[in-house]
């Protein structure tokens, strides 16, 4: 582009194909950075184009209720649909669909037909396990569905299920809160990102090293403990956020990574105060936490 000055010379304003020449790769697919893709698209005179997936989140229990219904004897609010959906979109993806399937094997293998019509992920709370009427994976059979796995060897989790059929996947998380937590960020994630475009390298959660507090039992397997980080003197520490039953939300209030602690041995029962752990980053709060 040019133009005159006030002499009637020319001067450079700024050529064609300054900031961006044609066939110039703008961005991936996705960009972990929603702002700067939108305000990129709009300079080059384009809108996002690409779709997210399409996600439903549903609990299993004929025991479960609404949190805004009124506790009858024999019901427990459900948690897991609101935690999942809230996590959903913090990571900026949509819930379309939520539901509680009920404890009948027609009933919930005929929801789970109605879903993937609609949805391509289907990340399903409870009903995973060993009882009477866990019996998810036996519907998904029947679907046809390939069941990928359906045990992790990890604490918290242990149920953890994935299934997929012609680009339609299913995750089974179990239905404590805290499994379905941990596992929803180490499997759910990084999956549906991928399924969006992420690059590989980036679907799962970032992971950096932290110096425990305080001494911690290990467990037989592997545990993702859910901690709290401060910094000292430049280094990181993590405090672990109390009991890390399964069914205790509290100890993710405030929790800011998930520290990876390897399984015990007859060597080595105890992670010791001071030794360095990997740690999966949930939020960063921490970086203002320093003394």
């Amino acid at each position: 582009l040019l133009q005159l000055d006030k002499n009637g010379q020319e001067s450079l304003v700024e050529p064609v194909g300054y900031d961006l020449s044609t066939n110039d790769r703008i961005f991936p697919a996705l960009d972990p950075s929603p702002v700067v893709v939108k305000s990129l698209l709009a300079s080059v005179g384009n809108r996002l184009v690409l779709s997210k997936p399409k996600v439903a989140i549903v609990s299993t229990g004929s025991e479960l209720c609404s949190p805004r219904d009124q506790l009858t004897p024999g019901k427990i609010f459900d948690s897991n649909t609101t935690m999942l959906t809230e996590l959903l979109v913090y990571f900026g993806f949509n819930c379309m669909h939520t539901c509680v399937l009920s404890d009948s094997f027609e009933k919930t293998q005929e929801s789970l037909l109605q879903l993937f019509e609609v949805v391509d992920f289907v990340i399903c709370s409870g009903g995973v396990s060993m009882g009477d009427k866990d019996f998810i994976k036996s519907v998904l059979e029947d679907l046809q569905f390939t069941i990928h796995c359906g045990r992790v060897n990890i604490k918290p989790g242990k149920p953890m299920t994935f299934a997929s059929r012609n680009n339609k996947y299913f995750f089974g998380l179990p239905g404590n809160p805290v499994s379905a937590f941990v596992t929803f960020h180490l499997f759910a994630l990084p999956a549906i990102r991928f399924a969006a475009g992420w690059d590989r390298c980036k679907c799962s959660l970032s992971v950096l090293n932290v110096k425990l507090l305080n001494d911690f039992s290990l467990d037989s397997r592997p545990e993702f403990v859910r901690a709290s980080v401060i910094s000292k003197s430049g280094e990181l520490y993590a405090s672990v956020n109390g009991n890390q039953i399964s069914s205790r939300l509290q100890s993710i209030v405030g929790a800011d990574v998930l520290i990876h602690l390897p399984a015990r041995t007859s060597d080595r029962p105890l992670a010791k105060a001071g030794e360095i752990f990997p740690a999966s980053v949930l939020r960063l709060d921490f970086i203002s936490k320093y003394e």
